[in-house]
C-alpha cells in the first residue's frame, strides 16, 4: 500500500468514513466501473463485505450504481463525494442552529463553569488559540509569532490575523527580538496591532500568554504542544497588571 494511498485513506477517515470503506471507496476511484466481485480481489474483502460496503455507500451518495444483465457494477465520482459531503454539512448546520437555542434554555441556570480547562495536542491548541477571535476587547499578549506559526502553520495564522482584523480586535503584544517578529511590526498598524520587541538582553518569550475578558490563555507549542485557560478575573487583573508594567517599562 503506497504512502500516498495510506494519507488518502486517513483523510477519508476524516469525512467519517470507516477504514474498510475507505479502502473499498479508493479502489474504484482508482479502477473505475466495477462489480463488486472485482474490487473486493483487489482490496482482498470477502465479496460480501464489499457488496454490503458498496450498496451503503451508494444509499448516502457516495458512488452511483448501474446493472448490465444480472451484475451490478458500482462507480465512485469525486465530485459525488464533495457534493454529499456539502449536503452533509448543511444538514448538519441547520440541525445546529435549531437543538442550541433549545440546549440553552435547559440548561441550568446556575451550573458552574470550570475555571481551568487543559488542552493537549496541537489541534486542541489551534481551537484554543481561536477562542481569542471571540474576544469582546483588547487582546494583550506575551507571544512568539514565530513559534505559533511553525505549530500551526502559517495559513493558519495569516487567516487567525485576518479574521482578527475583520472583527475589529486590537492586540498588543510583547515578542522576542526575531527577524519574523521586525517584519511583522512593519504590518503593525494594518493589523490593529502594536508589538514591542524586546531587545535580546532582556530575555526570550515563548508561544504565548493571552490575557483578555477576564480570561487567560497559556500555550506551550515549541516542545510537547499543551495549554491551560483560566477564567477568573483576579488571575485576569493581576497578569494585565504584569503586562502594563512591562509595556511601559519597555516603551520607555
Amino acid at each position: 500500500m503506497s504512502i500516498i494511498f495510506v494519507d488518502m485513506i486517513k483523510e477519508l477517515k476524516n469525512l467519517g468514513f470507516s477504514e474498510k470503506e475507505s479502502r473499498v471507496y479508493l479502489a474504484l476511484i482508482e479502477m473505475g466501473l466495477q462489480p463488486a466481485s472485482v474490487v473486493a480481489k483487489r482490496i482482498k474483502i470477502p465479496k460480501s463485505t464489499t457488496l454490503f460496503i458498496l450498496e451503503n455507500l451508494c444509499k448516502e451518495g457516495l458512488i452511483r450504481k448501474s446493472i448490465k444483465g444480472k451484475t451490478q457494477y458500482f462507480l465512485a465520482e469525486p465530485s459525488d463525494l464533495k457534493q454529499t459531503i456539502d449536503n452533509r454539512i448543511k444538514k448538519q448546520k441547520i440541525n445546529l442552529n435549531t437543538i442550541i437555542p433549545i440546549l440553552e434554555t435547559v440548561q441550568r441556570p446556575y451550573s458552574s463553569r470550570p475555571q481551568t480547562t487543559f488542552f493537549e495536542g496541537v489541534d486542541n491548541c489551534k481551537n484554543a488559540y481561536k477562542q481569542l477571535l471571540e474576544a469582546h476587547g483588547e487582546i494583550m499578549e506575551f507571544g512568539s509569532h514565530s513559534d505559533l506559526e511553525e505549530a500551526f502553520g502559517k495559513t493558519f495564522m495569516a487567516n487567525f490575523i485576518k479574521e482578527r482584523i475583520k472583527k475589529k480586535i486590537k492586540l498588543r503584544a510583547i515578542s522576542s527580538h526575531t527577524p519574523k517578529h521586525k517584519e511583522l511590526a512593519k504590518l503593525d498598524k494594518q493589523h490593529l496591532r502594536e508589538n514591542i520587541i524586546l531587545e535580546n538582553f532582556m530575555g526570550e518569550i515563548n508561544s504565548s500568554i493571552a490575557i483578555f475578558d477576564n480570561k487567560i490563555l497559556i500555550l506551550n507549542i515549541k516542545q510537547s504542544a499543551f495549554g491551560i485557560l483560566i477564567e477568573n478575573p483576579d488571575m485576569f487583573e493581576t497578569l494585565k497588571t504584569m503586562f502594563e508594567l512591562c509595556w511601559n517599562v519597555s516603551k520607555k
